[in-house]
Order: structure tokens, then sequence, then C-alpha cells
């Protein structure tokens, strides 16, 4: 994990994952971790009452269905979840 004040290179920390859906914190700011995962295929929603999300699209999309309905996330965008 990054020390405070350090800039983290995402494209890096990608390189060194070789699992999928296996979340790995690459930062932390303000006692939130910043995690980065490796995903392919279906991911099943649910809630984490106790926080936030935030999802960010590095390379490809992403797709998920909620209440609202379907939202869709390609690359370079972001997305958040709330509690």
């Amino acid at each position: 994990m990054a020390h405070p004040d350090t800039v983290v290179n995402i494209s890096e920390k990608c390189a060194t994952i070789d699992q999928l859906w296996s979340p790995k914190i690459i930062a932390e700011a303000n006692g939130w971790h910043v995690k980065l995962v490796k995903s392919a295929g279906e991911f099943v929603w649910h809630t984490h009452e106790e926080t936030d999300e935030i999802f960010m699209v590095i390379s490809g999309q992403g797709l998920s269905l909620s209440r609202g309905g379907v939202n869709g996330c390609r690359a370079g965008a972001t997305r958040s979840s709330q509690a």
C-alpha cells in the first residue's frame, strides 16, 4: 500500500494483479481504502452497509444492474454506489 503523498501508477499496479476478483489495496486516504481489482463476467450486486463504493473502469467496460436499472461505465469513467 502506498504511503501518504505518494503517487500511485494505476497501470503499473494493474500489471501486478494476476487473479480475477481479488481486490488489492493500492492506497489509503482519510481512512478510506483505494482498491484495485481485475474482473470479468458477472458481478453479483451486493451492499456494504458501513461504506459507500466508487467503481472506476480503467480498461474495457462495465455494466451493473441495480434497483434503478442498467448502468453502463466505459474506460475512463467512474460510478459511485452509496450505502
